[in-house]
């Protein structure tokens, strides 16, 4: 049981930080194509600049894709083999919640939007939280892992550094 639950912890952490280094590079990606659009809206080319938007939305949608498919079953094993405090169920799962409601938005904004008004209408700050929300959620992950190893006895934490 000791052995399963470092090995999960191992495996959450570099998922983590995985998916943090990836959702930095979709980030960098983003703000380049943001930089395009900008200057395509000055050319006043407005329907490449709107498709290179689109494309930006796209991309902030893929590192939540990833970490809903990816961490679930890591999530799924922690919670089984962890005692957990009943707070800490209650961060996870409010992590799926506002996870799950950031894609439903995500799609609302990219397939719903577009057959009422006839484009997509981008509202800033949701367009800020799917760029931001992969980013912090990663952090949040590795801070509450670190927050629980210093807790528990020190074997786990010795298993956990070793690997």
């Amino acid at each position: 049981m000791l052995d399963t639950l470092a090995i999960s912890l191992a495996a959450l952490v570099v998922l983590a930080f995985s998916v943090l280094v990836a959702s930095l590079v979709l980030l960098l990606v983003q703000l380049l194509i943001l930089v395009l659009v900008l200057v395509l809206r000055l050319l006043v080319l407005l329907r490449l600049s709107m498709a290179l938007l689109l494309l930006m939305v796209l991309l902030s949608v893929a590192p939540l894709l990833m970490e809903l498919v990816a961490m679930a079953p890591l999530w799924v094993i922690l919670l089984l083999a962890m005692p957990l405090s009943l707070a800490l169920h209650w961060v996870l799962l409010l992590y799926f919640v506002v996870m799950l409601w950031a894609l439903i938005q995500f799609v609302e904004l990219v397939v719903v939007a577009p057959q009422f008004s006839g484009r997509v209408s981008l509202v800033p700050g949701l367009l800020l939280l799917l760029m931001v929300w992969p980013l912090v959620v990663p952090l949040l992950v590795l801070l509450l892992l670190v927050l629980w190893l210093l807790v528990v006895p020190s074997p786990v934490l010795n298993v956990v550094l070793v690997l």
